[in-house]
């Protein structure tokens, strides 16, 4: 042992000499030099989301923040179709009721500029009628065997006591990639609606266009 100013060596160990604050000897030491009670714990140190299940649950926030979005894109693109059907079954009507599609009919072979206005009309407002019931039709895909969001897989279990009981196990990690694997597939769905509901649009819109061209027409030569 051998004893040096404020410090006395012992062993590995530096210990304070007597007479000296321990708090001032331990600030004056080295890192290295402390003693194992006295080194900082890492070890209580909160899981990583690569390790473990996230701390603060903000993997879980944005795989919830997304699948919702998705529904809510979902539900906007049908809002959005019912609309437009509606829109271009009115114009089949109104044009119905001039008796375009009869003098069509009556005149084929000879058509003249306002029939074939009126035909393109139709044939657009057909695209958009086969496009919003397309955009809304019901699309499912195969339920995974261990799928705990979608109806589907929901739906498989026999008693709510059972799927209760699966999850039970889940943690935050778990629950966000349950969330994300159904966010994937609202998304594939919305994809497809979207393509859907554009071709609606297009096709009424256009639709829409040259209806107002046939019946301004139709009313400056009556």
């Amino acid at each position: 042992m051998a004893e040096s100013g404020d410090q006395v060596t012992q062993g590995n160990r530096v210990r304070p000499a007597p007479g000296v604050p321990v708090d001032l000897a331990r600030a004056a030491l080295p890192p290295e030099d402390l003693e194992p009670a006295q080194m900082p714990d890492d070890r209580s140190a909160p899981a990583s989301a690569a390790g473990g299940e996230p701390a603060d649950g903000s993997q879980l926030e944005f795989c919830k923040h997304v699948h919702s979005y998705m529904s809510e894109s979902i539900r906007f693109a049908d809002q959005k179709a019912s609309y437009t059907l509606a829109v271009a079954t009115g114009l089949w009507v109104i044009l119905s009721a001039q008796g375009l599609p009869q003098s069509l009919a009556a005149a084929w072979g000879a058509w003249h500029v306002g029939d074939w206005i009126g035909c393109a009309s139709l044939v657009l407002l057909s695209i958009g009628v086969l496009g919003s019931i397309g955009t809304v039709l019901p699309r499912t895909k195969p339920c995974r065997p261990d799928g705990l969001v979608s109806w589907g897989c929901v739906s498989r279990y026999g008693r709510p006591e059972a799927y209760l009981g699966d999850l039970a196990d889940v943690h935050a990690n778990r629950a966000a990639a349950e969330l994300a694997q159904h966010s994937h597939e609202l998304a594939v769905i919305c994809a497809k609606k979207y393509r859907m509901l554009g071709f609606s649009i297009w096709g009424t819109a256009c639709g829409l266009v040259l209806a107002g061209i046939l019946l301004s027409l139709r009313s400056i030569l009556a």
